[in-house]
């Protein structure tokens, strides 16, 4: 399994989970379907501190909100096994480490379930519950 500082995503290590949504062209309908899916659960989104990259084959990595990345895919894609037809959608922890894993878009719902079941997560759960108290 390699981890997100393998893959050059240091930077985000325990701070932000990454779904990473490799995609073989712009106009793939599943990465329409799963940026789609995204948009509509941003509250969701930036509770779980997920950051979304979108990474095109033969383009530059993109944010969600459509800033070009300093990433590099070729890196990213031969660390993930994603060849260059693939569709896949990758979940990464907060630890660097991969979560889950999908080749079709992946249900926003099940990726939140898949979040929030994580020991890390339900520990941000009661911390901010406690802080209301």
């Amino acid at each position: 399994m390699v981890s997100a500082s393998q893959a050059g995503l240091d930077q985000y290590l325990w701070k932000n989970r990454l779904l990473l949504i490799f995609a073989p062209g712009e106009r793939d309908p599943r990465l329409a379907k799963q940026l789609a899916d995204m948009s509509r659960s941003k509250c969701g989104i930036r509770d779980r501190d997920i950051r979304i990259f979108r990474l095109v084959k033969d383009q530059p990595a993109v944010s969600a909100d459509g800033r070009e990345q300093d990433l590099d895919q070729v890196a990213l894609r031969k660390a993930y096994g994603i060849r260059g037809g693939d569709f896949a959608a990758i979940l990464i922890g907060k630890d660097g480490g991969e979560k889950m894993r999908a080749f079709r878009p992946l249900p926003t719902n099940n990726l939140f379930e898949e979040v929030d079941a994580m020991p890390m997560r339900q520990d941000e759960i009661r911390t901010r519950l406690n802080d209301c108290s």
